[in-house]
C-alpha cells in the first residue's frame, strides 16, 4: 500500500509543476486514501471548524519551547502521509482554501502526536499563517513562524519551505517589505543549495512582487524581471511563471506607454489569451491576483472600471488570505468604492460597510507593522472625511498618508497620496495647494521610472500646469 501510495504521489508532482491542480489534488487523495487517510476535495466549513477547534485543543498545553523538543517520527506509513499532505497544500492552495486548512490542521494534529517528520517546519510555519491571516492572532502566528525555521535549523530538514513561507505571508504582517524581500532571497538561496525548483520558483516570482511592492525603481525592476521569467521557465513550475508574469506586465504599464494601462495585454503577459486557462484550472489564486493587479492600475490611472476589478477581485479575495496583496486589497477597494460613490451616490450606504470592514482590517495590520500599512489606512480615512465634508480631518489624514508613505519609503503610495491630495485641494479650488502636491507626486512617479503615469499627469493637470515636464524639483 505505501509502495502504491509512493507511484501515486510522484504523479501528483508532475500535475502540479504543470498547473493540472484539480488533477494533482486528485492524485493526492488517491495517495493518501491507501494509507488510509481519506480528505474531501472540497471540505465544508463545519469540517474546517471541527478540524481548527481539534488543532487548538491538540496545542493547549504546548509551547513553541516543548514542541522544539518533539521526538522523532519514524513510522514510514506516517512520513509518507506527511510528506503526501504537505505536497497537497500548493495545488489546493491555488483551488480550495478550506482543503489548505484542513491539511495545515491534519499535519499540525500529527506532528503534536507523533514527533517531527521532514515536513513539521512546513506544518507549524502554515499552522502560524492560519494565525496570522486567518485568526488575526499576527504574533502567535509569527512565532509559529520563527517555530518551523528552528525545527528545520535543528533537525537539518527543509529549511527553505519554512523560509520561504515566513517571507510570503508572516512578515509583511509586523516588518516593513524590505524584510520580506531579504527572507525570500534567503529561502531562493536555499531552495537551490537543496536542489529544489519548486521552492525555489515560489521564492524568486514572490521576490520580484515584493520589489515592485517595495517601489524599487522600475528601469532595474523591469530589466530584472525578464531575466526572472527566463530562470521560473526553466524551473517548470506553471502557477509561478504566472504569478511573475502579472506582475512584470503590471510593471511593464507603467513604465511603458500604453493605452489601456488596466488591461494586461502586453509582451509579458496577455489576459485574454490566459483568463480562460486560469478558470479552466480552477487556479483561484492566479484569478486573485490578476483583479488585484487591475485594480491597483485602475486606482493609480483613474479608470471607470476599478469598481468592476474590486468586485471581480473580492470574488477570489480567500484565495490570496495571507499574501501581502491580500491585506493591500482592502486598501484599493475601498478607493475603488469611495470612486464609485461619487459617480453613483445611490450605492453610497452599501459601500459605505465595506469600507468600514476594510477599515478595521487595515487599521488592525498597521497596528502591527506601520509601514506597511498606516499610510493606507490614513489615505482611505483621508479619502471619506473628503467624501463627507471634513475639510480639516482630511487635510490631516492626507498630510499623514504622505509622511507615513515617506518614511516606510512606499515611494508610488505616497505620489499616490499626493496626487489625491491634489485632487482635493482643487475640488476645493484651491488651485495653488494642488499645484504643489501635483509637483510632489509627478517627481515621485518620475523618480520610480513610472514613464507612463508622468505622461497621464502630464496631460491630465496640462491646464493648470502646461510647463510640468519642464520643473525640477
Amino acid at each position: 500500500r505505501s509502495s502504491a501510495a509512493s507511484d501515486v504521489y510522484k504523479r501528483q508532482q508532475a500535475y502540479t509543476a504543470q498547473n493540472r491542480l484539480e488533477e494533482a489534488v486528485e492524485a493526492s487523495n488517491i495517495a493518501l486514501s491507501f494509507l488510509d487517510v481519506n480528505l474531501s476535495k472540497l471540505p465544508s466549513f463545519s469540517k474546517v471548524m471541527f478540524e481548527l477547534f481539534k488543532t487548538k485543543y491538540k496545542l493547549r498545553n504546548q509551547t513553541c519551547e516543548s514542541l522544539l523538543e518533539l521526538q522523532e517520527m519514524t513510522d514510514p506509513s506516517n512520513l509518507l502521509i506527511m510528506r503526501i499532505l504537505g505536497l497537497t497544500i500548493p495545488p489546493a492552495y491555488w483551488t480550495s482554501q478550506n482543503l489548505v486548512a484542513v491539511i495545515v490542521f491534519k499535519m499540525t494534529q500529527i506532528s503534536v502526536e507523533l514527533g517531527y517528520s521532514p515536513m513539521t517546519g512546513y506544518a507549524f510555519s502554515w499552522w502560524g499563517i492560519t494565525e496570522s491571516a486567518l485568526l488575526n492572532q499576527i504574533k502567535s502566528g509569527t512565532e509559529f513562524g520563527n517555530l518551523g525555521i528552528k525545527i528545520a535549523e535543528k533537525y537539518d530538514l527543509q529549511l527553505q519551505q519554512p523560509l520561504f513561507f515566513m517571507g510570503w505571508m508572516l512578515q509583511n504582517f509586523e516588518k516593513p517589505l524590505t524584510d520580506s524581500i531579504a527572507t525570500l532571497e534567503h529561502a531562493y538561496e536555499v531552495s537551490l543549495e537543496k536542489g529544489d525548483n519548486e521552492y525555489a520558483s515560489y521564492a524568486l516570482n514572490n521576490l520580484t512582487q515584493a520589489k515592485f511592492n517595495s517601489s524599487q525603481p522600475l528601469d532595474e525592476l523591469v530589466a530584472g524581471m525578464k531575466d526572472t521569467h527566463k530562470i521560473l521557465k526553466g524551473f517548470g513550475y506553471t502557477s509561478s511563471q504566472y504569478w511573475h508574469d502579472i506582475c512584470w506586465q503590471t510593471a511593464n504599464n507603467f513604465y511603458e506607454p500604453c493605452d489601456e494601462p488596466d488591461m494586461l495585454c502586453g509582451k509579458a503577459y496577455n489576459e485574454n489569451q490566459k483568463l480562460t486557462l486560469h478558470h479552466k484550472a480552477q487556479d483561484n489564486s492566479t484569478l486573485f491576483l490578476l483583479y488585484f493587479n487591475k485594480l491597483l492600475l485602475s486606482i493609480f490611472f483613474n479608470k471607470e472600471n476599478a469598481i468592476t476589478y474590486a468586485n471581480k477581485g473580492r470574488e477570489f479575495l480567500k484565495s490570496g488570505a495571507g499574501m501581502y496583496a491580500y491585506a493591500a486589497f482592502h486598501f484599493y477597494d475601498s478607493l475603488a468604492l469611495i470612486k464609485d460613490i461619487k459617480t453613483v451616490p445611490a450605492n453610497k450606504r452599501k459601500h459605505l460597510k465595506r469600507i468600514k470592514k476594510n477599515q478595521k482590517k487595515l487599521k488592525h495590520w498597521a497596528q502591527h507593522a506601520p509601514d506597511n500599512y498606516l499610510n493606507k489606512w490614513q489615505l482611505v480615512e483621508a479619502e471619506c472625511c473628503s467624501l463627507f465634508g471634513k475639510i480639516q480631518k482630511a487635510m490631516t489624514f492626507y498630510a499623514d498618508a504622505i509622511c507615513n508613505a515617506q518614511n516606510a519609503n512606499l515611494h508610488h503610495e505616497q505620489a499616490l497620496a499626493h496626487e489625491l491630495t491634489a485632487k482635493f485641494y482643487l475640488s476645493l479650488n484651491q488651485e495653488r495647494l494642488a499645484i504643489t502636491d501635483i509637483k510632489q507626486a509627478y517627481y515621485l512617479y518620475r523618480n520610480w521610472q513610472a514613464h507612463n503615469k508622468v505622461s497621464e499627469i502630464e496631460k491630465k493637470f496640462i491646464n493648470i500646469m502646461p510647463n510640468l515636464s519642464l520643473i525640477h524639483i
